[in-house]
């Protein structure tokens, strides 16, 4: 069932855009979607507005997976935090400059440990973040050389 007939079954606000949500949920399948639609109808109920707005939808959207465009330090599931971007476009290639913005982001937790706690103090929740940095790093010299 697509996006827009599950929105249609439901009160949305004037706030609700059908591509920001789309863009916002890359990999969401029929039934994710469906379920997102549904915990932001039922949290909008809860809270006792009248329409589902686009916070509802984040906030539920948030809830299932980090919304590619955020960064927290509430630990979501096995993540003490987590840093997300919100992809720009469909892109089939990317350039230096992005590969070595993304290495960036991606020690940046260890970064803020460091500089908060000493490096003496640097917890292994950065592990998943080095990895990434470590692959991405691996791919830029292998195909980029």
């Amino acid at each position: 069932m697509g996006l827009r007939r599950l929105l249609s079954q439901v009160l949305k606000g004037e706030d609700v855009d059908l591509m920001i949500i789309a863009r916002r949920t890359p990999g969401f399948c029929g039934a994710d979607l469906a379920n997102l639609v549904n915990f932001a109808a039922l949290g909008a109920a809860m809270d006792g507005a009248k329409a589902v707005t686009m916070a509802d939808l984040e906030h539920d959207k948030d809830k299932t997976m980090m919304g590619m465009h955020k960064a927290t330090i509430v630990p979501r599931g096995m993540a003490l935090g987590m840093v997300s971007q919100l992809p720009g476009k469909d892109e089939t290639s990317i350039s230096r400059k992005q590969i070595l913005s993304l290495l960036d982001i991606s020690m940046g937790e260890r970064d803020a440990e460091e500089l908060i706690f000493w490096e003496s103090e640097v917890s292994s929740g950065v592990s998943n973040d080095l990895q990434q940095a470590t692959n991405l790093a691996r791919a830029m010299v292998t195909s980029m050389a």
